[in-house]
């Protein structure tokens, strides 16, 4: 349970930075991009592995 919130906390983290983050190149939207990728994984482990499928 500490890691699924752990993970959680990851999720929120990279989601809150790549909103957060100025999208003024190509650069930033890369990591804007890479953020809410990196982060709806995190959440969709968080999920899988409360489902016990993981």
């Amino acid at each position: 349970m500490i890691i699924e919130i752990l993970l959680l906390a990851n999720a929120l983290i990279f989601l809150a930075l790549s909103l957060e983050a100025k999208v003024r190149s190509k650069i930033g939207f890369a990591i804007v991009v890479s953020g809410l990728i990196i982060g709806f994984i995190d959440i969709l482990v968080i999920v899988l592995s409360l489902l016990n499928v993981i």
